[in-house]
C-alpha cells in the first residue's frame, strides 16, 4: 500500500486534491508520515 500511495503522493491530480481540501481533512497521515487508514469507516446492513 505505501508503494501505491507514494505513486499517487507524486502526482498533479493529488496535489490539486490537497489543495481543494485543505482545511477539511486537517490530519491525513500520523506521526511517522504514513497514510491515516481505516478498515471500515461506514456500512450499511
Amino acid at each position: 500500500m505505501e508503494t501505491v500511495f507514494g505513486r499517487i503522493d507524486a502526482t498533479d491530480v493529488n496535489r490539486r486534491w490537497g489543495e481543494s481540501f485543505a482545511g477539511i481533512i486537517t490530519t491525513i497521515a500520523d506521526a511517522d508520515g504514513k497514510l491515516i487508514t481505516a478498515d471500515e469507516v461506514y456500512h450499511q446492513d
